[in-house]
């Protein structure tokens, strides 16, 4: 096996990444819901807002910019506030906060749930 791999290898790495971050947040808003922590709108978004806040896609400058690249929503910030954000970090925030978003809400995960114990 070589250890040289190619830009395309490597960028599909990033992106993956990335795309697990999206995912585990979902599951952890999955297992919040599930757990009882969180029983409705105001709740999930309150727990969802905690998880993307906190993330290491976030808060680190580096890895906002990485994930920035790899996120469907780069100018999320801009469409949310009517003005570009502050910070790469905002933007990182905004960015992943749609993308999640885009995979899950309060009611799909609570019909997720539901259909699972059926």
């Amino acid at each position: 096996m070589s250890a040289d791999i190619t830009y395309y290898e490597a960028w599909r790495v990033i992106e993956r990444d990335y795309w697990d971050d999206v995912r585990g947040i979902r599951e952890e808003m999955k297992r919040a819901v599930k757990d009882g922590e969180v029983s409705d709108e105001d709740e999930f978004r309150d727990h969802l807002h905690e998880q993307v806040d906190g993330h290491q896609r976030v808060i680190y400058t580096h890895q906002a910019r990485v994930g920035l690249c790899c996120s469907s929503h780069p100018d999320a910030a801009e469409d949310e506030m009517g003005e570009p954000a502050r910070d790469v970090s905002a933007q990182m925030y905004w960015a992943l906060m749609a993308d999640v978003c885009e995979s899950c809400d309060y009611d799909t995960i609570v019909s997720e749930l539901e259909s699972e114990t059926e």
